[in-house]
């Protein structure tokens, strides 16, 4: 059987209320509905001028489950 993994894509913009918020709500799905697949989560931002980087920056170093992308 091949492994699958599941990319789960969130664009941002000036979203630093919001992200942790996201970020909660699919792990916790992840955790209580399908605890056996594997997953990534990509936030993908758009020059964000709040403290949004400086959030997912902090994610990135805490879970390697999560990807960064900061359009410029």
């Amino acid at each position: 059987m091949v492994n699958k993994k599941i990319s789960i894509i969130i664009p941002v913009f000036n979203e630093e209320k919001n992200v942790m918020v996201a970020y909660n709500k699919i792990n916790d799905f992840f955790f209580s509905q399908l605890k056996n697949l594997e997953y990534e989560v990509i936030f993908t931002d758009n020059h964000s001028d709040d403290k949004t980087e400086q959030i997912l920056e902090e994610l990135c170093d805490r879970d390697k489950k999560v990807k960064y992308i900061r359009f410029k």
